[in-house]
């Protein structure tokens, strides 16, 4: 099972093992730096969505942080928001119209080069590299944007859409960490496990005959369900097809949170939402369980 969780989740691996020579642990000045940067973005993405009467609300950590902290969870360094399928449809133009002077939308299906299976929000003046992005281009501070789509209820028709999915999500992980290989990056995952490192090294190249950026076309294609239905998810959320998904009134209609002193929206039932991902969810972990984040560099 440590081996199947190392192939999934390559950052589980970067916080698993000493990172001196490899990456450095972001400080608490460029981390405070970093929410502020981020909470812009994000007020910025929400401003054009209110004006346009597009649905975006806080998931993930972010919403957790909204939640127990009224703000950023103190050690968290990235900002998770969702929109359902239409949604997003509808947020691209007002993008292109109003954030593309700042911002660069980075996405499946849309960009040349996809970072991720899900949408990411890239700040124009900022440089972020944490390893694992080849083009640094588009090594910036970026905003996780998380399409929620509708999810089949006939079970069969779930399960196949599900499995399928999560293959290709195996399979695009993969292929983006072979592409991604660098002298620090083989150094890195050699010291965390060598067995899982060739696996995932030997499984990204039997792969690479198509690139990560068009595995993850392939994955928001799949995900995608037009039929009307009572269950929606999060097929590209941290759980996977099968760990985010919730009956409609969960999500919507959205409700309204705090952070950092700004009015947000939420899903309709925090409560729901963050006991599936968390559990007890108002219980601060010990220091030795909080995530830590690392950088290479890091420029605001």
């Amino acid at each position: 099972m440590k081996l199947i969780r190392q192939l999934a989740n390559a950052k589980e691996q970067i916080n698993a093992v000493d990172t001196t020579g490899f990456l450095r642990e972001i400080s608490a000045q460029e981390l405070r730096l970093l929410q502020n940067t981020l909470l812009e973005m994000l007020l910025d993405v929400l401003a054009v969505c209110q004006a346009h009467n597009i649905r975006a609300f806080l998931l993930g950590g972010t919403a957790l942080g909204a939640v127990r902290h009224k703000g950023f969870i103190p050690w968290d360094d990235d900002i998770d928001i969702g929109m359902p399928r239409d949604d997003y449809k509808r947020f691209i133009p007002a993008f292109e119209t109003y954030l593309s002077d700042r911002y660069v939308l980075n996405a499946p299906n849309y960009s040349e080069t996809a970072l991720a299976r899900f949408p990411k929000i890239l700040k124009k003046d900022s440089y972020l590299d944490t390893g694992g992005i080849r083009d640094k281009s588009l090594c910036k501070v970026f905003l996780d944007i998380f399409i929620v789509d509708r999810i089949p209820e006939n079970t069969f028709k779930r399960k196949w859409k599900g499995l399928w999915c999560n293959v290709l999500e195996f399979i695009a992980g993969q292929v983006a960490y072979y592409e991604c290989l660098d002298e620090i990056w083989i150094r890195q995952f050699k010291t965390n496990g060598k067995t899982s490192y060739y696996i995932r090294r030997f499984i990204g190249w039997l792969f690479s005959f198509q690139c990560a950026s068009r595995w993850y076309d392939s994955i928001d294609r799949v995900i995608q369900y037009p039929k009307e239905t009572r269950l929606w998810g999060l097929p590209t959320g941290c759980r996977h097809y099968f760990g985010e998904i919730f009956p409609e009134d969960v999500f919507f209609p959205n409700g309204t949170g705090v952070f950092d002193g700004h009015a947000v929206p939420m899903v309709n039932d925090p409560d729901a939402y963050l006991k599936n991902l968390y559990g007890d969810f108002m219980q601060i972990p010990p220091p030795e369980k909080r995530q830590k984040h690392f950088v290479r560099e890091l420029r605001l």
